[in-house]
Protein backbone atom coordinates (compact mmCIF):
# COMPACT_ATOMS: atom_id res chain seq x y z
CA UNK A 1 0.00 0.00 0.00
CA UNK A 2 1.39 3.37 -1.06
CA UNK A 3 0.53 5.04 2.25
CA UNK A 4 2.54 2.54 4.29
CA UNK A 5 5.44 2.95 1.86
CA UNK A 6 5.21 6.69 2.46
CA UNK A 7 5.35 6.20 6.24
CA UNK A 8 8.35 3.89 5.83
CA UNK A 9 10.02 6.62 3.79
CA UNK A 10 9.41 9.09 6.62
CA UNK A 11 11.04 6.61 9.00
CA UNK A 12 14.41 7.25 7.39
CA UNK A 13 17.07 7.13 10.10
CA UNK A 14 20.19 9.26 10.33
CA UNK A 15 23.53 8.09 11.63
CA UNK A 16 24.29 11.53 13.05
CA UNK A 17 21.53 13.19 15.07
CA UNK A 18 20.83 16.92 14.86
CA UNK A 19 22.92 18.91 17.31
CA UNK A 20 21.97 22.02 19.24
CA UNK A 21 23.45 24.95 17.28
CA UNK A 22 24.53 22.55 14.56
CA UNK A 23 24.08 23.66 10.96
CA UNK A 24 20.53 22.28 10.76
CA UNK A 25 19.54 24.17 13.91
CA UNK A 26 21.19 27.42 12.74
CA UNK A 27 19.50 27.09 9.35
CA UNK A 28 16.11 26.63 11.01
CA UNK A 29 16.69 29.69 13.20
CA UNK A 30 17.61 31.82 10.19
CA UNK A 31 14.61 30.60 8.17
CA UNK A 32 12.30 31.29 11.11
CA UNK A 33 13.56 34.87 11.45
CA UNK A 34 13.33 35.50 7.70
CA UNK A 35 9.82 34.05 7.41
CA UNK A 36 8.58 35.97 10.45
CA UNK A 37 9.86 39.24 8.97
CA UNK A 38 8.52 38.35 5.53
CA UNK A 39 5.01 37.64 6.80
CA UNK A 40 4.94 40.87 8.81
CA UNK A 41 6.04 42.84 5.74
CA UNK A 42 3.91 41.18 3.07
CA UNK A 43 0.71 41.07 5.10
CA UNK A 44 1.16 44.25 7.15
CA UNK A 45 -2.00 45.74 5.66
CA UNK A 46 -4.00 42.52 5.51
CA UNK A 47 -7.53 42.50 6.88
CA UNK A 48 -8.67 40.43 9.85
CA UNK A 49 -10.19 37.81 7.57
CA UNK A 50 -6.82 37.30 5.90
CA UNK A 51 -5.14 36.95 9.30
CA UNK A 52 -7.59 34.20 10.22
CA UNK A 53 -6.95 32.42 6.91
CA UNK A 54 -3.18 32.56 7.50
CA UNK A 55 -3.64 31.24 11.05
CA UNK A 56 -5.87 28.49 9.68
CA UNK A 57 -3.26 27.44 7.11
CA UNK A 58 -0.53 27.30 9.77
CA UNK A 59 -2.82 25.33 12.08
CA UNK A 60 -3.80 22.89 9.33
CA UNK A 61 -0.18 22.20 8.42
CA UNK A 62 0.67 21.72 12.11
CA UNK A 63 -2.11 19.16 12.54
CA UNK A 64 -1.08 17.21 9.44
CA UNK A 65 2.57 17.13 10.52
CA UNK A 66 1.59 16.03 14.04
CA UNK A 67 -0.51 13.17 12.69
CA UNK A 68 2.38 12.10 10.45
CA UNK A 69 4.72 12.22 13.45
CA UNK A 70 2.43 9.94 15.44
CA UNK A 71 2.25 7.52 12.52
CA UNK A 72 6.02 7.53 12.05
CA UNK A 73 6.77 6.65 15.68
CA UNK A 74 3.94 4.09 15.81
CA UNK A 75 4.47 2.17 12.58
CA UNK A 76 6.13 -1.25 12.77
CA UNK A 77 7.47 -2.08 9.26
CA UNK A 78 8.17 -5.70 10.22
CA UNK A 79 4.49 -6.44 10.84
CA UNK A 80 3.00 -3.58 8.78
CA UNK A 81 1.03 -2.47 11.83
CA UNK A 82 0.78 0.50 14.15
CA UNK A 83 1.54 0.36 17.87
CA UNK A 84 0.58 3.65 19.44
CA UNK A 85 3.15 5.22 21.78
CA UNK A 86 1.21 7.16 24.40
CA UNK A 87 4.17 9.34 25.36
CA UNK A 88 3.92 10.98 21.94
CA UNK A 89 0.27 11.92 22.29
CA UNK A 90 0.14 15.73 21.87
CA UNK A 91 -1.15 17.30 25.06
CA UNK A 92 1.77 19.34 26.32
CA UNK A 93 2.41 23.08 26.45
CA UNK A 94 3.72 23.16 22.88
CA UNK A 95 0.77 21.07 21.70
CA UNK A 96 -1.78 23.74 22.51
CA UNK A 97 -1.22 25.19 19.04
CA UNK A 98 -3.06 22.11 17.77
CA UNK A 99 -6.20 22.97 19.78
CA UNK A 100 -6.49 26.73 20.32
CA UNK A 101 -6.36 28.33 16.81
CA UNK A 102 -9.81 27.06 15.71
CA UNK A 103 -11.38 29.11 18.52
CA UNK A 104 -9.57 32.23 17.30
CA UNK A 105 -10.56 31.47 13.71
CA UNK A 106 -14.21 30.51 13.98
CA UNK A 107 -15.52 32.53 16.94
CA UNK A 108 -16.97 35.65 15.35
CA UNK A 109 -17.31 37.76 18.47
CA UNK A 110 -14.00 39.61 18.54
CA UNK A 111 -14.06 40.25 22.30
CA UNK A 112 -13.95 36.47 22.75
CA UNK A 113 -11.78 35.40 19.82
CA UNK A 114 -9.08 37.92 20.78
CA UNK A 115 -8.41 35.91 23.96
CA UNK A 116 -7.48 32.85 21.89
CA UNK A 117 -5.57 34.98 19.39
CA UNK A 118 -3.58 36.60 22.19
CA UNK A 119 -2.81 33.11 23.52
CA UNK A 120 -1.30 32.13 20.17
CA UNK A 121 0.68 35.37 19.93
CA UNK A 122 2.06 35.12 23.48
CA UNK A 123 2.04 31.57 24.88
CA UNK A 124 2.51 29.74 21.57
CA UNK A 125 5.18 32.23 20.58
CA UNK A 126 6.90 31.56 23.91
CA UNK A 127 6.69 27.79 23.42
CA UNK A 128 8.11 28.10 19.93
CA UNK A 129 10.96 30.35 21.02
CA UNK A 130 11.97 28.09 23.91
CA UNK A 131 12.39 25.05 21.68
CA UNK A 132 13.66 26.70 18.49
CA UNK A 133 16.40 28.46 20.49
CA UNK A 134 17.19 25.72 23.02
CA UNK A 135 15.95 22.42 21.53
CA UNK A 136 17.96 20.37 24.04
CA UNK A 137 16.86 16.74 24.17
CA UNK A 138 14.22 17.08 21.42
CA UNK A 139 16.95 16.18 18.91
CA UNK A 140 17.47 12.87 20.69
CA UNK A 141 15.90 10.85 17.90
CA UNK A 142 17.23 8.85 14.98
CA UNK A 143 14.27 9.67 12.74
CA UNK A 144 15.12 12.51 10.35
CA UNK A 145 11.46 13.46 9.96
CA UNK A 146 10.94 13.90 13.73
CA UNK A 147 13.89 16.30 14.00
CA UNK A 148 12.65 18.27 10.98
CA UNK A 149 9.14 18.24 12.45
CA UNK A 150 10.46 19.66 15.73
CA UNK A 151 12.21 22.56 14.02
CA UNK A 152 9.37 23.29 11.59
CA UNK A 153 6.55 22.97 14.12
CA UNK A 154 8.13 25.26 16.72
CA UNK A 155 9.49 27.62 14.09
CA UNK A 156 5.98 27.86 12.69
CA UNK A 157 4.66 28.90 16.10
CA UNK A 158 7.28 31.65 16.23
CA UNK A 159 6.33 32.90 12.76
CA UNK A 160 2.55 32.97 13.29
CA UNK A 161 2.86 34.14 16.91
CA UNK A 162 5.11 37.08 16.03
CA UNK A 163 2.91 37.89 13.04
CA UNK A 164 -0.25 38.07 15.16
CA UNK A 165 1.58 40.08 17.80
CA UNK A 166 2.64 42.51 15.07
CA UNK A 167 -0.86 42.77 13.63
CA UNK A 168 -2.34 43.39 17.09
CA UNK A 169 0.33 45.93 18.08
CA UNK A 170 -2.25 48.68 18.51
CA UNK A 171 -4.14 46.48 20.98
CA UNK A 172 -1.07 45.67 23.07
CA UNK A 173 -2.12 46.72 26.53
CA UNK A 174 -2.24 44.80 29.78
CA UNK A 175 -5.75 43.61 28.97
CA UNK A 176 -4.42 41.89 25.85
CA UNK A 177 -2.11 39.77 27.98
CA UNK A 178 -4.65 39.14 30.75
CA UNK A 179 -7.19 37.78 28.26
CA UNK A 180 -4.77 35.03 27.30
CA UNK A 181 -4.16 33.81 30.87
CA UNK A 182 -7.59 32.14 31.39
CA UNK A 183 -7.09 30.26 28.12
CA UNK A 184 -3.82 28.79 29.38
CA UNK A 185 -5.31 28.10 32.81
CA UNK A 186 -8.19 26.24 31.13
CA UNK A 187 -5.69 24.11 29.19
CA UNK A 188 -3.92 23.29 32.47
CA UNK A 189 -7.20 22.34 34.16
CA UNK A 190 -8.05 20.10 31.20
CA UNK A 191 -4.66 18.40 31.60
CA UNK A 192 -5.29 17.78 35.31
CA UNK A 193 -8.72 16.28 34.58
CA UNK A 194 -7.28 14.08 31.83
CA UNK A 195 -4.56 12.77 34.13
CA UNK A 196 -6.92 12.09 37.04
CA UNK A 197 -9.59 10.40 34.94
CA UNK A 198 -7.08 8.30 32.97
CA UNK A 199 -5.49 7.10 36.21
CA UNK A 200 -8.81 6.35 37.89
CA UNK A 201 -9.93 4.36 34.86
CA UNK A 202 -6.53 2.67 34.46
CA UNK A 203 -6.46 4.21 31.02
CA UNK A 204 -2.92 4.87 29.86
CA UNK A 205 -3.81 6.72 26.65
CA UNK A 206 -2.60 9.94 28.28
CA UNK A 207 0.48 9.07 30.35
CA UNK A 208 1.03 12.62 31.58
CA UNK A 209 -0.84 15.52 30.03
CA UNK A 210 1.18 18.71 30.49
CA UNK A 211 3.65 16.57 32.50
CA UNK A 212 1.34 17.11 35.48
CA UNK A 213 0.68 13.49 36.44
CA UNK A 214 1.84 12.51 39.91
CA UNK A 215 1.86 8.83 38.94
CA UNK A 216 4.52 9.07 36.25
CA UNK A 217 8.18 10.03 36.24
CA UNK A 218 9.03 13.69 36.97
CA UNK A 219 9.04 16.02 34.00
CA UNK A 220 12.31 16.49 32.15
CA UNK A 221 11.63 20.13 31.25
CA UNK A 222 14.61 22.21 32.39
CA UNK A 223 13.96 23.97 35.72
CA UNK A 224 10.59 22.25 36.14
CA UNK A 225 12.34 18.92 36.69
CA UNK A 226 13.90 20.11 39.95
CA UNK A 227 10.67 21.75 41.08
CA UNK A 228 8.72 18.57 40.35
CA UNK A 229 11.12 16.40 42.35
CA UNK A 230 11.24 18.85 45.28
CA UNK A 231 7.44 18.94 45.52
CA UNK A 232 7.18 15.15 45.32
CA UNK A 233 9.65 14.85 48.18
CA UNK A 234 7.42 16.94 50.46
CA UNK A 235 4.15 15.39 49.22
CA UNK A 236 3.05 18.69 47.70
CA UNK A 237 2.91 17.74 44.04
CA UNK A 238 -0.52 19.37 43.83
CA UNK A 239 1.36 22.69 43.77
CA UNK A 240 3.22 21.78 40.58
CA UNK A 241 0.43 22.69 38.11
CA UNK A 242 -0.01 26.05 39.85
CA UNK A 243 3.71 26.84 39.67
CA UNK A 244 3.75 25.61 36.06
CA UNK A 245 0.98 28.01 35.06
CA UNK A 246 2.54 30.93 36.97
CA UNK A 247 6.03 30.49 35.48
CA UNK A 248 4.87 30.05 31.90
CA UNK A 249 2.45 32.97 32.32
CA UNK A 250 5.36 35.06 33.53
CA UNK A 251 7.24 34.01 30.41
CA UNK A 252 4.28 35.02 28.25
CA UNK A 253 4.19 38.35 30.09
CA UNK A 254 7.86 38.92 29.21
CA UNK A 255 6.98 38.21 25.55
CA UNK A 256 4.16 40.77 25.86
CA UNK A 257 6.54 43.38 27.35
CA UNK A 258 9.10 42.86 24.58
CA UNK A 259 6.35 43.04 21.96
CA UNK A 260 4.93 46.20 23.46
CA UNK A 261 8.32 47.94 23.67
CA UNK A 262 9.51 46.91 20.20
CA UNK A 263 6.27 47.30 18.25
CA UNK A 264 5.12 50.56 19.84
CA UNK A 265 8.28 52.57 19.32
CA UNK A 266 7.58 55.85 17.60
Amino acid sequence: MWFLKFIELLQFKVTTKFQQFGWQHILALCLTIVLAGLFMFLFRKAKKKTDKIILGIFWGIAVILEVLKLLVVSYQPETHSFIFHTQFFPFAFCSMFLYIPPFAIFIKKESVSIAFESFVSLYCLLAGLLVIILPGSVFNTEFLFISIHTLYYHGMMVVIGSYLLFKNRKKLNLSYFLKSVPVFASCAVAAIIINEVSHACHFEFFPSAFNFSRWTEPTTILVFHDIDIALRNINAHWLFPIIYVILFSFGAFIVYIFGYVILNRN
